[in-house]
């Protein structure tokens, strides 16, 4: 998406190539094919990210309301309601269950 850009130059560079012999004629109308074909598709893939970044976003919301399970989990090892996790909490949580955590 980025490089349909800078098409105008590299129709300037694949003649240039082409005229001094580095790329075969042959190439050098794929290529400028290939940079016509991605120049012309700039407008809709702008459309189409466009499209999708709002539909992650509003997926990415929904998804980020915690389950009831997990948001009572949360609270049983938030032990100070300061709606974070210490470390310290994490470790006693973990000692409830007689897991000991290594340094």
């Amino acid at each position: 998406l980025l490089l349909a850009g800078g098409g105008e130059f590299a129709f300037v560079v694949f003649k240039l190539a082409e005229d001094l012999g580095i790329l075969p004629m042959a190439q050098a109308k794929v290529f400028t094919a290939a940079v016509i074909i991605s120049m012309a598709l700039t407008p809709v893939l702008g459309e189409v990210a466009d499209w999708a970044g709002h539909t992650l976003a509003r997926t990415d919301g929904a998804a980020a309301a915690p389950e009831p399970e997990a948001q009572a989990l949360f609270q049983r090892i938030d032990t100070d309601e300061s709606g974070t996790i210490e470390a310290s909490e994490l470790i006693a949580a973990f000692q409830k269950r007689g897991v000991e955590p290594e340094d």
